[in-house]
């Protein structure tokens, strides 16, 4: 099957042309197969090698788009700008399940716009939903083990996405029920319980913190935490994996007609346990609990990039909340809570790998700050608020003008 230059698919056989509903993507190559209505013979064709330009679209960008009180032009302008784009396949939209964790929490008398605003976002979803932060993490911490400068590329199967730069073409099936599974077990703990579990931890680590301290010792003391968490997570999933093989040669002892001595060992899981499981999986698992372990001990080479803005951006919400500021208790999930740590996941997940991310006004401001700005100017990103949605439209112009 051959195709002409404006990709008009045609029959090998008898020349006809088909319709593009008998077009089949392969998800894994840059190719399709086609099957011809008139001789019903099925064949590959290869799809021409595009670069898009990958643009993460955040909760507070869809509320402004998708909200029915905010009638702007500049709003319109901008959905109907990233629509063409995405039709000329210059763009790929990155959405996650971030945001359904967000709008989950819109009360149940608005559950008619809960359920619409979801229905838009999967909308502007380009094939699927990415994946999460620990998702992330592990994906960046399996190539820091494995390959040498692993950081100095990004791929795109870190955050869940198999070829956005993929030519589309035939049907494109969104994909959106993976989600769903996860923003349920999410919503177990309640917001209220989770901004209460949130305000006692980072009152206990204030306490922590010496009263003339600097944002420095703020950055010190998230990254010691977070680094004891996965060593302690490391030591946790040696004990378990000694304890299986213990138990093995237990249940043998056992057939073999002996009484086996045994003590029960006092195993604990740390927070970061599924993370490091997933990490090593497949791998030879004691070197690589070695090595990430050595480098845990040598300064934090062993803290992968996401992680790194994640500390930054922890470090400087302790330094603001032992400075005594934004104490009001009815903005305590915007500035410290639940809804600042999912902002804080979308930065941190995605930053490294888009070309450009929306955010709100806030969280633009946030991402100023010493700590975060010198995480966030490693990489090439551009980052749109509200405030600079002109800006973002300009953007979006000069791509659609060399489309």
């Amino acid at each position: 099957m051959a195709t002409n230059h404006n990709l008009n698919f045609i029959c090998y056989k008898c020349q006809a042309s088909l319709s593009t509903a008998n077009i089949l993507l392969n998800k894994n190559k840059n190719e399709a197969r086609g099957r011809c209505a008139k001789c019903n013979i099925w064949t590959t064709f290869p799809l021409p090698e595009i670069k898009k330009k990958l643009i993460y679209l955040d909760q507070s960008f869809f509320s402004d788009i998708y909200s029915e009180t905010v009638k702007e032009d500049l709003n319109q302008r901008l959905k109907e700008k990233l629509l063409l784009l995405r039709q000329k396949q210059k763009i790929f939209l990155v959405v996650s399940d971030i945001h359904s964790y967000e709008t989950s929490n819109i009360p149940e008398q608005h559950s008619k716009q809960k359920t619409e605003q979801w229905k838009f976002q999967n909308s502007m979803a380009d094939g699927c939903i990415a994946g999460n932060f620990d998702n992330v993490v592990i994906a960046q911490t399996r190539r820091m083990l494995l390959e040498k400068n692993s950081f100095e590329t990004f791929p795109h199967t870190d955050i869940g996405l198999k070829n956005p730069h993929q030519f589309m073409v035939g049907m494109n099936i969104i994909s959106t029920n993976t989600w769903r599974d996860g923003l349920n077990q999410s919503s177990k703990t309640s917001s209220e319980q989770q901004n209460e579990a949130i305000s006692d931890n980072l009152d206990r680590q204030v306490e922590k913190l010496p009263d003339n301290c600097k944002l420095s010792d703020c950055l010190h003391h998230i990254q010691e935490l977070r680094k004891g968490g996965l060593q302690q997570g490391i030591k946790d999933f040696i004990k378990d994996k000694n304890f299986t093989l213990q138990s093995e040669e237990i249940i043998s002892e056992i057939n073999a007609g002996r009484t086996p001595s045994f003590q029960y060992p006092q195993i604990s899981r740390s927070s970061f346990y599924p993370v490091i499981k997933s990490v090593v999986e497949g791998l030879d698992e004691d070197a690589a609990l070695m090595k990430w372990s050595d480098l845990l001990k040598n300064d934090n080479l062993g803290l992968c990039p996401s992680l790194r803005i994640r500390i930054a951006m922890e470090a400087e919400l302790l330094w603001i909340k032992k400075q005594g500021h934004r104490q009001n208790p009815k903005k305590f999930s915007e500035n410290f809570g639940v809804s600042r740590h999912h902002d804080i996941q979308h930065i941190a997940s995605f930053f490294p790998y888009v070309d450009a991310i929306t955010t709100d006004n806030e969280m633009f401001n946030f991402c100023q700050r010493e700590a975060v700005k010198k995480e966030l100017n490693k990489y090439p990103t551009k980052i749109y608020a509200k405030k600079y949605y002109n800006d973002f439209e300009a953007w979006l112009s000069d791509l659609i003008k060399n489309s």
